[in-house]
């Protein structure tokens, strides 16, 4: 099991213990001595009550040999203050068991303990955790800087329950459907032919990457991948602020056919330059978006059969790394063979509009439950099978519905709901810095900007960004079909922040990243 990350934390670390909502891990300087404290305090409490129950004892003792008072009225007293005492050494021992269970209940969610972070177990579950614990200086003896400059924030490391429930069929209505059986011959033709592609991108020294992200672009869009590249995408290169080492991470714009007049010569000097490009036989238009998508699994399936996942992004998603990486070093084996992002609510195939579906394609009302596009995750066993399955299934040109919705479907293949890869209505810095979220969409150039800017800095603010974005996504309207959890309903909060797209049905609040 090969390591995925070691953070810098901001200062000496000695234990990892959950917060009561199980939900994240946080780093807690000077467990030791936390921990004599409480046995101190409990010792002394339990001397103060012990001592309160001799002296009540003694004195009814002697009210009684000078005859003021009753034997019965002096046992009485005696009863009263050492049942006092046993209460409030029940209400202690309670609190402190809950305390401790509830302890090792999270902990063993995330399959990590004390030991574990302090190195003395050598499982395949200890790898990375040592590294992680240990807090690394620069050369001039200063901390590492993390990814909270306040330690009493609890900077927090992710980590999260996984939902164990018996996943949730789709609608009968799909299930039921010949729809989703293979044509017996090829009904929709796959590009192969690559223009430009990258050199090595997975045959380098590094090897394979465990983590493959594609980015579908246009050749205009100069600007934006100069943003990418700049911030988040530097992740390529093993960098990232407050981080020691990341896995092989390897990046991929994709392009078709645009007929810009310079198309090509724009492309084949950013290959040269950043060895990121893609470029593929077949007309860019936004309703070919499906095309393009497929054809990137296609040289993900092709050329980098060996990577462990692919990521498809859109140019105006801002992703966090390292707590993507993080993501998957405690979800490995549950991601296997499924996808994860952020599920659409409620999937209805609309007749008109930018998302519209010609009956003839896909004559169902509604689409199996699926992912929504800006960023969704494919767990790399079940990319070629995606691709193969494609050519034998009509074409149906809204990207994220045909991918992780009707392929998926055809395939048998589960679909994972996370918050974390959340519909970015609302976005902050903030989002990123404190690791609560994976990626952030409608991101606009300025913002990756701001972004990577409060990543460096270890610093963020809760000031909304991109608020023009907003109010061109208002005005463009959502079809009921592109409605998310952040519109309507959406899955339990707390433990499980993960679950099959089929337990989407419970209210939930407007989520804010």
């Amino acid at each position: 099991m090969r390591e995925l990350c070691s953070y810098r934390l901001p200062h000496p670390a000695t234990s990892l213990v959950m917060t009561p909502d199980c939900r994240r891990l946080a780093v807690i300087q000077n467990d030791g001595w936390d921990k004599a404290f409480k046995t101190f305090t409990f010792l002394i409490i339990l001397s103060l009550l012990f001592i309160n129950g001799s002296t009540k004892y003694i004195d009814a003792r002697r009210e009684k040999d000078r005859g003021e008072t009753e034997w019965p009225a002096c046992r009485m007293k005696m009863l009263w203050s050492y049942a006092l005492l046993l209460l409030v050494l029940g209400v202690m021992l309670v609190i402190w068991t809950a305390g401790s269970y509830h302890t090792f209940v999270c902990t063993s969610l995330v399959k990590v303990s004390v030991a574990e972070v302090q190195g003395r177990l050598e499982d395949d579950l200890a790898e990375g955790h040592v590294a992680m614990s240990k807090a690394t200086r620069h050369s001039d003896g200063e901390p590492s800087r993390g990814f909270s400059t306040n330690v009493s924030e609890l900077s927090t490391v992710y980590r999260h329950s996984f939902r164990t429930n018996t996943p949730l069929e789709d609608h009968q209505l799909v299930l039921n459907s010949p729809y989703f059986r293979p044509r017996l011959h090829v009904v929709t033709s796959l590009v192969t032919k690559y223009l430009i592609e990258p050199e090595e991108l997975c045959e380098g020294p590094e090897g394979s990457p465990l983590l493959l992200i594609f980015i579908p672009s246009v050749v205009t869009n100069v600007n934006m991948r100069r943003a990418i590249r700049a911030g988040w995408g530097r992740a390529a290169k093993g960098e990232w602020p407050g981080t020691r080492h990341l896995p092989p991470v390897k990046i991929l714009f994709v392009f078709g056919r645009s007929g810009h007049v310079d198309e090509h010569a724009i492309l084949w000097q950013e290959k040269e330059v950043w060895g990121d490009v893609l470029f593929a036989d077949f007309t860019d238009t936004y309703r070919n978006l499906t095309v393009k998508v497929l054809t990137s699994l296609h040289y993900a399936a092709t050329r980098c059969p060996a990577t462990d996942f692919v990521l498809k992004v859109d140019e105006d998603t801002f992703v966090n790394v390292p707590y993507l990486l993080e993501f998957l070093r405690y979800h490995r084996k549950e991601l296997s063979g499924r996808m994860v992002g952020y599920a659409i609510n409620r999937p209805v195939s609309v007749r008109l509009g930018k998302w519209r579906v010609a009956a003839e394609a896909y004559p169902l009302p509604i689409f199996p439950k699926y992912l929504f596009g800006h960023s969704y995750l494919i767990h790399n066993s079940i990319v070629s099978d995606l691709v193969n399955l494609s050519q034998y299934m009509p074409f149906v040109p809204v990207e994220d519905a045909t991918v992780t919705g009707i392929l998926a479907r055809a395939l048998n293949v589960s679909r994972l709901h996370s918050s974390l890869f959340a519909f970015g209505k609302r976005g902050h810095t903030c989002a990123i810095v404190k690791n609560t979220k994976v990626t952030m969409t409608l991101v606009t150039e300025a913002s990756h900007r701001l972004i990577w800017q409060a990543v460096e800095s270890a610093t963020c603010s809760y000031t909304l960004l991109n608020p023009d974005r907003l109010e061109e996504r208002t005005a463009e309207g959502l079809p009921e079909d592109r409605k998310t959890l952040d519109d309507d309903s959406g899955p339990d909060r707390g433990v499980n922040l993960i679950q099959e797209v089929g337990h989407l049905d419970k209210e939930d609040d407007e989520e804010v990243i």
